[in-house]
């Protein structure tokens, strides 16, 4: 997690010092030339070529790794499918800003989104969505006056109706994509082993099983790990 965070903090470094030096048009123009350039380049990889290992320099590990990264888009400059997918992430927002300066940009966000829905990522669905949310907030804050009430009440009216739908949704995708050893469909495994670290946290609501012990305290059919970074901690 150290290490994590430690590359999370140099990243956020670079891209701030590189802003600083480029102005926020230019590295954002950069950004998504590269960004495209990389999908592109991706998605020939993967589908056209066969995704080659001689040309991965991101090569999966193990074994669970590499059945994910036959299934699903992955990256062979950026690494596996959900690691690729962030970084998609930050690209396609700012693409979208660039839609305004030129139709070429239109294509080149074509090309990102198309990546990003090949890489199956929920984590990096759910993120470009909280992405969108938190970008439309701003700027609405930014101009002065936030969305009209109407707006939002029939927003949280569409969310009752359509979020209970996204998981069958996605676990149809999936379950096309992506097999897994436990219960069939990559969702479906998930949500077994985080309604397994529920149960684990209700049985010991303020101490815990302590750190390290998950394999001994649950079936043989669930071990590895909650899949889940708040429900393993």
């Amino acid at each position: 997690r150290a290490v994590v965070l430690t590359e999370a903090l140099a990243a956020g470094w670079v891209v701030y010092l590189a802003v600083m030096r480029m102005g926020t048009d230019k590295f954002m123009r950069v950004l998504a030339w590269s960004t495209t350039v990389g999908a592109a380049w991706a998605v020939i990889w993967f589908y056209l070529l066969g995704h080659p290992v001689s040309l991965n320099l991101q090569p999966p590990i193990g074994p669970d790794a590499s059945l994910a990264q036959a299934l699903r888009l992955g990256s062979p400059l950026f690494g596996p499918s959900n690691y690729y997918a962030s970084f998609l992430i930050v690209s396609i927002p700012a693409t979208f800003y660039l839609c305004r300066k030129g139709s070429i940009y239109w294509w080149l966000l074509i090309v990102q989104v198309f990546a990003f829905v090949e890489t199956l990522s929920r984590g990096g669905v759910l993120a470009l969505l909280l992405a969108a949310a938190v970008v439309l907030l701003i700027r609405q804050l930014h101009v002065g006056r936030l969305p009209h009430g109407l707006a939002l009440v029939a927003a949280l009216i569409a969310a009752v109706f359509l979020v209970p739908q996204v998981p069958g949704a996605v676990n149809s995708l999936l379950a096309q994509r992506q097999e897994t050893t436990l219960t069939g469909s990559g969702l479906a495994a998930r949500v077994d082993l985080w309604q397994v670290a529920i149960d684990l946290w209700r049985t010991h609501p303020f101490l815990g099983i302590g750190e390290g012990t998950w394999d001994s305290a649950v079936n043989p059919e669930f071990q590895g790990q909650a899949h889940n970074v708040l429900l393993n901690i």
